[in-house]
């Protein structure tokens, strides 16, 4: 059931770009990607050739763009099908045991998904990248690793971000008082 449902809706983003690329002028591109209401404002002012120039640059995000859209897709079935199939599951990260139980398993992809995108906007990646060494060649646990390197990463950071951090250090202040 979760592989007919994925064919059967599942975007591919050679033509996610075709469509952006040659039609975009009229929106094609926001209806293939079942973005209605921007494909009806995309046919309503293609006249003022505005249009045509944010589809252009468009083109080079549809890639990720159908990527994202088809990975929500995956989470949506296996949430409300019952679970990805067995063929589908990241095995490797989950214990032995729960890969049998896993049913949320698109579910929690997609979370990770979305934490990846918070640690890269919160220009802590780097903390990320010295804590797998430590992590794969020490054994040390990832949370462990991450919380040694936190403090230098965001030392490194702050020559540059300060003022972002004294921001955030405000706001958690005046929540706590």
């Amino acid at each position: 059931m979760y592989y007919a449902q994925m064919a059967a809706y599942q975007k591919d983003e050679v033509v996610g770009v075709l469509l952006a690329l040659f039609l975009g002028t009229f929106g094609a591109h926001h209806f293939y990607m079942r973005q209605t209401a921007l494909g009806v404002l995309y046919c309503v002012f293609f006249w003022t050739g505005i249009p045509t120039v944010v589809s252009f640059i468009e083109c080079f995000f549809m890639p990720g763009r159908v990527r994202q859209y088809n990975l929500g897709l995956s989470a949506y079935f296996s949430a409300n099908l019952g679970g990805v199939p067995a063929r589908v599951q990241v095995v490797n990260a989950l214990p032995s045991a729960a890969v049998g139980t896993c049913a949320h398993c698109g579910a929690m992809l997609l979370g990770a998904h979305y934490a990846g995108i918070a640690i890269e906007a919160s220009m802590l990646g780097a903390t990320h990248a010295c804590a797998n060494p430590l992590t794969a060649r020490f054994g040390t646990p990832h949370g462990v690793a991450i919380a040694v390197m936190l403090p230098h990463v965001v030392r490194w950071n702050a020559e540059v971000v300060g003022d972002r951090y004294a921001d955030m250090s405000s706001v958690a202040e005046a929540r706590e008082g």
